[in-house]
């Protein structure tokens, strides 16, 4: 039997900030596209927070099965297709044997850490101001793959450096 793929993936700035006032507090196509191209065709799975935070555009994400974690469920009605789900329990029970990403917020990546088999992180080389952030912690049970690390995006006078890392988790046993 195949081993099931929880990956976490994000993009944060240096100081590991990820959203500003329910919001990505930047913006640039590579990091975007990057997003698209690596999560197409998988489950996707995200807080309220960040679903609301998708322009109605975008919601669903489009090529991706969208799961929705909200303790009270949504407020608000949701696309066919779109699932809720009361806990990350309830996620792993609906998608057990699936491989699928967690692409936040932060409550989410931190719920869902204990089961994460990888973890993608684009970095931004610039701080923003930021009022939502990664927990670093979560990277002391990974180690970083440096062979797959690479740039995104140069940097430019109006773009700053960005890179992605990858993250595997540690050898030891993943708590239940």
């Amino acid at each position: 039997m195949e081993t099931q793929e929880i990956m976490m993936i994000f993009v944060a700035d240096e100081d590991y900030g990820i959203g500003y006032q329910g919001k990505m507090a930047w913006r640039f196509r590579a990091e975007t596209e990057f997003f698209k191209n690596t999560t197409w065709g998988y489950d996707v799975v995200m807080g309220t927070e960040t679903w609301k935070s998708l322009t109605k555009k975008y919601q669903p994400l489009p090529g991706r099965p969208n799961h929705i974690v909200s303790r009270n469920g949504l407020q608000e009605e949701v696309p066919v297709g779109v699932q809720i789900h009361r806990s990350p329990e309830d996620v792993l029970a609906a998608l057990e044997g699936k491989d699928f990403f967690v692409m936040g917020g932060g409550q989410i990546y931190s719920a869902f850490a204990q089961h994460a088999t990888c973890i993608i992180m684009s970095k931004i080389h610039r701080k923003y101001e930021t009022d939502c952030k990664f927990d670093k912690t979560i990277l002391e049970n990974f180690t970083e793959d440096m062979s797959h690390e690479r740039t995104l995006c140069e940097k430019t006078e109006d773009t700053p450096l960005i890179t992605v890392h990858y993250f595997y988790r540690n050898t030891k046993e993943v708590p239940l």
